[in-house]
């Protein structure tokens, strides 16, 4: 089975990793691919770097004015002419069988999303993103909902239920435009798991995850809020990913050490039981900084900067 894909590639002053991630994409085992590259109005050397490379299956295209990550990953799409689209970002790297292993698995099933196991990694160390090899072939909407883990370096997109909605990535969002993108898709059909490690994700203190961290908790309340009044989600679903967004914010105020923002929120917003309270709020009465060599050593903690 021929399938061809397209990889969408944003640049935005991407010089220093930049051509390890397109080295990742090129030296690829399964060759029928276009490798579309965005360059999002960068000023380093982001162009003579690409312009080094010397194949046909690369297109170019310079946006020549700053676009949102939503915008620039949509205008790839708009240039697209694969079955299956992949975006890796520019400080990331796939494993030379990425493609080849994605393409076995799109002849078992049929999916809105492929996506494999990963690492994160950094100097130091790395560590896996999904910690058990059990298959996740399913619809793994209402696990997403509890606990979003998808990386979008990872993901291969089905373009048949990607041209079904009706907008592709939310160009107004700033942290969350794959996690709503993301949940649309799941919510027209199931995902395909890939057990392997075909992805590292670059941990650093330039990833937005680390840079805009409280403004993830605003975009998926927004992203929620418009999944119930568009797309009906139930009020079951709609408050437990309430619930959750309001308990990772718990979290997040506890790792900044704000630990009495994390027990009033706690305890006043969020719908858990009386016993559930107590326990969390006597662990956020600990310093995180002092339980969380204990996470790790117990590999309860993914890797943070």
């Amino acid at each position: 089975m021929k399938i061809k894909f397209s990889v969408i590639v944003n640049c935005k002053n991407s010089q220093e990793y930049l051509k390890d991630c397109l080295d990742s994409i090129l030296n690829q085992s399964y060759e029928d691919f276009e490798l579309i590259i965005i360059d999002n109005n960068s000023i380093d050397s982001t162009f003579k770097i690409i312009n080094t490379f010397n194949d046909e299956r690369i297109k170019y295209f310079n946006t020549k004015k700053d676009l949102s990550l939503g915008a620039a990953r949509n205008l790839g799409i708009r240039h697209s002419s694969g079955s299956y689209i992949g975006f890796l970002d520019s400080d990331d790297l796939w494993h030379k069988n990425k493609l080849e292993e994605t393409r076995k698995t799109i002849e078992l099933y049929d999916s809105s999303i492929i996506y494999s196991n990963g690492s994160y990694f950094n100097e130091k160390k790395s560590q896996k993103l999904y910690s058990n090899d059990k298959s996740f072939n399913s619809n793994i909407f209402e696990q997403q909902i509890e606990s979003y883990n998808l990386c979008i370096s990872s993901c291969i997109i089905n373009k048949f239920y990607l041209l079904k909605l009706d907008f592709y990535f939310d160009e107004k969002l700033e942290v969350c435009e794959d996690y709503d993108l993301f949940l649309r898709l799941l919510m027209q059909q199931s995902a395909s798991y890939i057990p392997e490690v075909l992805t590292r994700y670059r941990m650093h203190q330039n990833n937005l995850t680390k840079k805009k961290r409280f403004l993830f908790f605003e975009e998926r309340n927004f992203v929620v809020e418009r999944l119930k009044k568009v797309y009906h989600l139930s009020d079951f679903l709609y408050n437990r990913m309430i619930n959750q967004i309001l308990f990772d914010k718990c979290i997040a105020f506890w790792k900044e050490e704000n630990n009495s923002k994390a027990i009033s929120l706690l305890l006043h917003k969020i719908n858990f039981n009386f016993f559930k309270k107590g326990y969390y709020s006597l662990i956020f009465l600990i310093p995180y900084k002092l339980v969380s060599p204990l996470f790790e050593i117990l590999k309860l903690k993914k890797m943070d900067i």
